[in-house]
């Protein structure tokens, strides 16, 4: 049988990822190297094999505080709207992708929404407000309601999970890891919409990479594993997580077909699991990182990652690291053991 046609090719992945580079609203984030040891020896270090050697990617050091900017400055970019100055843009986030959306239409000077999940903790709403957005908080289970409302009366709507350009720029993160590292065996990327998953696993394929990469999800908010299992894009209105932004109504529709596709897999974590990693982040490392940029770590530290990592080289994606001391610390005094 033939191989499935890719659903985006290799040029187009590179140009995007080479337009983010140039653009100059990124840089290029710092690995930490042959951490393996540290997590090993920290409280929940005992399901890493001692031959398994463990780097991480640090997006938590990235402009914003996230990955998000890259694939919103390639977004924005080509964005289609006839008249900017008359077009009112709105979009969907818990945090992070509003954050950089925001910093960037509010740049370029467009009226702008951002709808948030009531779960999202109210730091990240003062912080999009601060920027410029009008921020409308929204339960879950009634966003993509809202979102029919919003368009309906005429508002342009700029797709937080499923979107081309937004996912090719995320794919410059994917190129990243392959020009620094040319062995991983296994890379572990949250997942929530599936657009990061998406770009890093297909720049990944289609540079022809044996890497196995899996996604990694909360237990709460599993709909990318559920789509993968149903063979289509599921919703999922009840979804929720301490990792607010792995933790959206549905799967992408455009994403999942991608991210089944190219990755491996999905592995699920547990709250408690996500915040005993960022606890472990912190104390073995010295890093503060956000519950959702924690959730590869606790698949790693939890063994919930499906394949043997006997003698293999594991990168895991830190995708984010906004959240305060206070914040971090009211979570790290709620953990409790599965």
């Amino acid at each position: 049988m033939s191989p499935p046609v890719p659903l985006v090719d290799l040029k187009t992945l590179q140009d995007a990822s080479a337009f983010v580079k140039a653009s100059g609203e990124i840089r290029q984030t710092p690995v930490a190297l042959h951490v393996d040891d540290c997590l090993r020896s920290s409280d929940h270090g005992s399901a890493l094999p001692p031959s398994c050697t463990v780097h991480l990617k640090l997006e938590n050091a990235q402009v914003g505080g996230s990955f998000k900017l890259r694939g919103v400055v390639n977004q924005i970019a080509h964005l289609d709207v006839d008249d900017p100055s008359a077009a009112h843009l709105f979009t969907i986030s818990g945090g992070n992708y509003g954050k950089a959306f925001a910093t960037l239409v509010n740049r370029k000077a467009y009226k702008n929404t951002v709808l948030m999940p009531t779960s999202a903790p109210l730091e990240r709403v003062a912080l999009i407000e601060s920027l410029g957005s009008t921020v409308v908080r929204v339960d879950t289970s009634q966003l993509l309601d809202k979102v029919q409302e919003y368009q309906a009366s005429g508002l342009t709507f700029v797709d937080s999970i499923d979107d081309h350009n937004l996912v090719n720029g995320y794919s410059s993160l994917g190129f990243e890891l392959a020009d620094v590292f040319q062995d991983i065996d296994v890379l572990l990327v949250p997942c929530g919409g599936g657009g990061l998953l998406a770009g890093i696993s297909a720049a990944f394929g289609l540079l022809g990479r044996k890497t196995k990469v899996f996604g990694v999800e909360p237990e709460t908010a599993d709909s990318m594993r559920q789509s993968f299992e149903r063979n289509e894009a599921v919703k999922m209105p009840g979804a929720h997580s301490v990792a607010s932004g792995l933790a959206p109504p549905f799967a992408g529709r455009l994403t999942f077909p991608l991210c089944k596709q190219f990755a491996a897999g999905i592995c699920t974590v547990s709250d408690s699991q996500i915040i005993a990693a960022m606890k472990t982040l912190h104390e073995s490392l010295g890093l503060l990182v956000e519950p959702s940029g924690a959730a590869g770590v606790a698949a790693l530290l939890f063994g919930k990652v499906p394949v043997d990592l006997q003698n293999k080289t594991v990168v895991v994606v830190i995708s984010g690291g906004n959240i305060s001391l206070d914040n971090f610390r009211t979570l790290s005094a709620e953990e409790t053991h599965d």
